[in-house]
């Protein structure tokens, strides 16, 4: 397996988050510069630059007909642009204060937003409603993460904990942990069956959702692991860092594949193309980089 860097996308400043449509025709960045940016793939030729968030935006989805764009900001909104004119069409209000986690689902029909308040919300972003709101973490909520097929919602907190959430049931159905230090990144495996988190500590833990046992600790990344998210099609398993580098491991055996040193400062989001054969890191330095996945596993 290779990677190959094959396109460079830029904003302002840090860029938070990013994905495909499900077409593959566009990719969507978010960033600290308050805005973001749409772009035709594979040509990397930027369509829109939206503005309209009042804080950083921190993350993004399309929706499944790939003609909007659903933006989420720490400015406690969730917002939806057409893509034809760049309009913003709805803004919901998420009636937080002091965000810190604001994630979306695959095709952009659930949300999550949490912070300060210690207290997971959980909103129908077509609809623009409150479904729940989940209290249970001692501390601040840093970071947020659904499972592929949004059953299942992942949250890390300062409490030193990861839990998981039942999105349909809305409760409170594992707990991981506790952790050295803050947790700071969650990703969910394709088939529901392992957690990863990543921490403060610089280690990538692996756990067994259905028992909550510690399967696996991984180490080598020098700063916190800010970034997990493993491929749909379940062969890989990538980590990003304060460090700057990426980790590529084998998320059958999770044993480490190859390390990428590319980009110039925090990597803060990876995320795949649902073929598994793009993905797109954001980082801090500015850019979300765009990887092709090319050879034979190793």
């Amino acid at each position: 397996m290779k990677l190959k860097n094959i396109l460079t996308l830029r904003h302002n400043n840090a860029i938070y988050g990013s994905t495909f449509s499900s077409n593959l025709k566009y990719i969507a960045t978010a960033s600290l510069d308050r805005s973001l940016k749409v772009w035709k793939f594979p040509s990397g030729e930027e369509i829109h630059r939206l503005r309209g968030h009042g804080d950083c935006v921190v993350s993004v989805a399309f929706l499944p007909d790939n003609q909007s764009v659903i933006s989420g900001s720490v400015d406690a909104t969730i917002r939806t642009w057409k893509i034809e004119d760049g309009q913003m069409t709805k803004s919901i209000p998420l009636a937080q204060q002091r965000l810190i986690a604001v994630s979306l689902s695959d095709g952009a029909q659930l949300g999550v937003s949490a912070g300060n308040d210690k207290i997971v919300k959980l909103w129908n972003v077509t609809e623009g409603t409150n479904l729940a709101a989940m209290p249970g973490h001692n501390d601040y909520v840093g970071c947020a993460a659904f499972s592929p097929d949004a059953k299942l919602l992942a949250t890390g907190s300062n409490d030193m904990s990861v839990r998981l959430w039942d999105v349909a049931a809305t409760k409170q159905v594992g707990q991981f942990g506790p952790h050295e230090n803050t947790p700071w990144s969650v990703a969910i495996s394709p088939d529901n069956q392992h957690i990863a988190t990543g921490s403060d500590d610089k280690k990538i833990r692996i756990w067994k959702i259905r028992t909550g046992q510690l399967l696996h600790t991984l180490e080598g990344h020098k700063l916190t692991v800010k970034a997990l998210a493993y491929s749909p099609d379940g062969r890989w398993l990538i980590s990003g860092s304060t460090d700057t580098t990426l980790r590529v491991y084998n998320a059958k055996t999770y044993k480490l594949s190859e390390t990428i040193d590319v980009h110039t400062n925090s990597v803060y989001h990876i995320v795949f193309s649902s073929n598994s054969r793009y993905m797109i890191t954001s980082s801090f330095d500015r850019t979300a980089r765009v990887w092709e996945f090319t050879g034979n596993d190793s």
